[in-house]
């Protein structure tokens, strides 16, 4: 994320240890409520080891990055500017799957939360073991309920 209000921009997190997951938890600490979506991938595809522009908007200088990784909406939602000073924790409900992952994708609005948005830590938060009525994964590793 190179400029201010940019429009729509993603992280793209992977962390240590698979799990089903149950919350993700994001820590705002500036210019909070950019968030627009949380997805899951099962598998990961895309090459991030090289610099790549997301947008097509003239500003960036690079080629266009992979999207080949299937996402899964884990939640979704409107973006708007909460004005506070204080750090928030973003804990939305999320659609649980029946997928065990360790790689999310935070999607962001920066044009409808003007300022630098800023986030300290993200974290992923599940089980080892798929819990019941969680939603089908559709093959691979996770397991259809």
């Amino acid at each position: 994320m190179g400029y201010e209000d940019e429009g729509h921009e993603w992280i793209e997190l992977r962390f240590p240890h698979e799990v089903f997951v149950d919350s993700v938890t994001l820590v705002e600490v500036f210019k909070p409520g950019a968030v627009s979506r949380i997805s899951l991938a099962e598998d990961y595809v895309d090459d991030n080891t090289v610099p790549c522009c997301g947008a097509d908007n003239g500003k960036c200088q690079g080629d266009p990055c992979s999207m080949d990784t299937e996402w899964r909406t884990l939640w979704t939602g409107t973006p708007a500017p909460i004005f506070t000073e204080e750090i928030r924790e973003f804990k939305p409900p999320v659609c649980p799957y029946a997928i065990k992952t360790n790689t999310i994708r935070i999607d962001l609005d920066t044009e409808l939360v003007p300022g630098w948005n800023c986030y300290d830590a993200v974290q992923l938060s599940g089980t080892l073991e798929s819990p019941p009525g969680r939603r089908g994964g559709g093959g691979g590793r996770g397991s259809q309920l």
